[in-house]
């Protein structure tokens, strides 16, 4: 692998961007369920980062190897 594909797959936040250059924002830093996401200027601010995990199945003794 490559050096580029080491640093992606250890990096734990992502700024996703927009096809118009702007991020996804948590509209006001809230983090109450059912927040609004915007879409917002990039302001390197930690609202504007995402992190992605393995969703649980049902039994924790199986894995899945898949995103969604």
């Amino acid at each position: 692998q490559d050096k580029d594909s080491e640093d992606l797959k250890n990096k734990k936040d992502f700024e996703i961007i927009t096809f118009c250059g702007k991020a996804l924002d948590v509209y006001q830093e809230k983090k109450d369920n059912g927040t609004v996401v915007i879409q917002y200027a990039r302001n390197n601010n930690k609202n504007q980062l995402w992190n992605f995990v393995l969703p649980k199945h049902g039994d924790e003794s199986s894995s899945s190897d898949h995103y969604y």
